[in-house]
């Protein structure tokens, strides 16, 4: 079962009984962001600045 569809350009999450995750420090490595390629397409996730 897909926990994400796509739908009129926008994604819409569903209900999923297994979903992975992924602790901030596992997925960050002491860095502030990461890029995430999804088919092709670059997505940045960043850890925002405290106070600003």
């Amino acid at each position: 079962m897909a926990c994400h569809r796509h739908v009129a350009a926008r994604w819409f999450s569903h209900r999923c009984d297994a979903v992975r995750t992924l602790s901030s420090d596992t997925l960050f490595m002491g860095q502030q962001q990461v890029r995430i390629e999804h088919f092709g397409a670059p997505y940045w996730l960043k850890i925002p600045g405290q106070g600003r």
